[in-house]
């Protein structure tokens, strides 16, 4: 059997770790948080960040020990057999699919706000799926480029959101988080809204026999990946939240954009 070549370092895998983890409930999800628990749905962003961390480390701790191209795949053939992991990757091939749909049709709604430009969402939309297979087929390295730079502007989106809007906030306006009628019921359904906002440690756990060491690098570079996107989750919300009140961002489908 052919072995693939390690091709892959810490700073290529670092940013397909933050760019498979990064999901858009970090551009859209702030005032789905606002619409379901107001000013305190911070809170929330701050619970789910944790978690995700934590989640990092099982997923880190799993590819540490197989670090096998399947990914959850080989993890499920170790635990359950191999119907069961059968299943589970025809799933996760299917969840991601999905995922890449919805994402496509969120930015293009985000982009493209007009319904009469129907037309033309679907005509961006598949000539970036046409691209992105496109890259895909040339290889693991070009791919691993292209993706590190898309989270390096993903990133830089959100940077060009959370630094300006820092000397934005207004005091007021995360006031209510504080105050004698706050509930953690809210806060938790709010969680349950945002939980897409971090999916995806399981993309990089298939490139495990093309990266250099992947017993270390992997479960590294996911851990601290995935701290990246919860700071800037955090911070996207605290900023949002502070410049503007939350019951006007409950209502826009583009918060990032108000």
């Amino acid at each position: 059997m052919t072995e693939l070549k390690r091709t892959l370092g810490f700073g290529t895998i670092l940013f397909l770790a933050i760019a498979s983890i990064m999901g858009s409930g970090l551009f859209f999800g702030v005032g789905i948080g606002a619409s379901h628990a107001g000013s305190a749905s911070l809170i929330s962003w701050v619970i789910l960040a944790l978690l995700a961390v934590y989640i990092s480390t099982f997923f880190g701790e799993l590819v540490a020990m197989f670090p096998k191209a399947g990914g959850v795949y080989e993890f499920s053939k170790h635990t359950y057999g191999r119907f069961f992991s059968f299943m589970m990757g025809w799933l996760v091939w299917l969840v991601g699919n999905l995922s890449t749909a919805v994402l496509i049709v969120a930015a293009m709604n985000s982009i493209l706000p007009d319904p009469s430009q129907e037309l033309l969402k679907i005509i961006i939309s598949i000539g970036l799926i046409l691209t992105l297979n496109i890259i895909a087929f040339f290889g693991v390295e070009i791919s691993g480029l292209i993706v590190s730079i898309l989270a390096v502007l993903s990133i830089g989106v959100l940077l060009a959101v959370i630094f300006p809007g820092f000397f934005l906030i207004e005091s007021n306006n995360l006031f209510p988080l504080f105050n004698e009628s706050f509930v953690m019921l809210p806060i938790l359904i709010a969680v349950f809204f945002l939980a897409e906002s971090f999916f995806g440690w399981e993309a990089t756990t298939f490139l495990a026999e093309e990266t250099k060491n992947p017993e270390k690098v992997i479960p590294k570079a996911l851990v601290i990946g995935t701290v990246v996107v919860g700071l800037l989750a955090v911070s996207v919300a605290f900023v949002s939240l502070g410049m503007v009140p939350f019951d006007a961002l409950a209502k826009s489908s583009a918060p990032l954009s108000i």
